[in-house]
């Protein structure tokens, strides 16, 4: 907001009780011209008179003050079926952590992990109707309404263990990549990744992989 056109810093306003704050404007152009207007969460709110929006704001500070946090893992993985035309396999894993909240009209907000509890509903922003749907009965997945090469979306409680065994895997994944990088460039390394595979794997094709279709709590 602040240098937007048609707005002027005001001031500030703080709640008389929590320690909430947000930047008050005069609206200097437009239908609101006079009028004062303010940002909270991400919700815009415009009144006639200072008071008016400072009742406005102290209302909405303590409805988000009330607001239950939850910490949830977010994982996201591309489900691609097997393909026998086709050689080779992409690794595709992103996870990230952040907290959750539904507000008093039903809808999901969502803030980032390193966020202070005093600044969270201020700096969040509202879930998308199309993933806010999977926040309701944790965990769950969009397995059963996955379409051909659409990302695997897993949502989680938060579980430092789980977190911990994320981080892991993506170790794992990134000692595999590089791994396949050495052994592909030298007569050597190429060499032992072909005895290796003549241990290791099957002489035939591997079936086709299924999708997971349920996520068991």
């Amino acid at each position: 907001m602040a240098g937007k056109r048609g707005y002027r810093k005001y001031g500030e306003f703080t709640h008389s009780k929590l320690r909430t704050t947000a930047i008050l404007y005069i609206v200097t152009s437009g239908y609101d011209e006079g009028h004062y207007h303010a940002e909270y969460g991400d919700g815009n709110f415009t009144c006639p008179t200072l008071k008016e929006l400072k009742r406005e704001l102290s209302t909405q500070m303590e409805l988000a003050n009330q607001l239950k946090w939850i910490p949830v893992i977010e994982v996201k993985t591309t489900d691609t079926p097997y393909d026998e035309q086709e050689c080779g396999n992409e690794i595709d894993l992103d996870f990230e952590r952040y907290y959750i909240a539904k507000k008093p009209d039903g809808h999901w907000t969502q803030v980032d992990w390193d966020v202070t509890p005093d600044d969270r509903f201020k700096r969040s922003r509202t879930i998308w109707d199309s993933q806010a749907k999977y926040l309701d009965n944790l965990p769950s997945t969009n397995a059963e309404n996955l379409h051909c090469n659409q990302r695997l979306e897993v949502y989680l409680p938060y579980d430092q263990a789980m977190w911990n065994s994320l981080l892991w895997l993506s170790k794992q994944i990134g000692l595999i990549r590089d791994m396949i990088k050495e052994a592909l460039a030298c007569p050597e390394g190429r060499l032992m990744l072909v005895n290796n595979a003549q241990k290791a794997l099957p002489l035939s094709a591997p079936s086709p992989r299924r999708s997971p279709r349920t996520l068991k709590q």
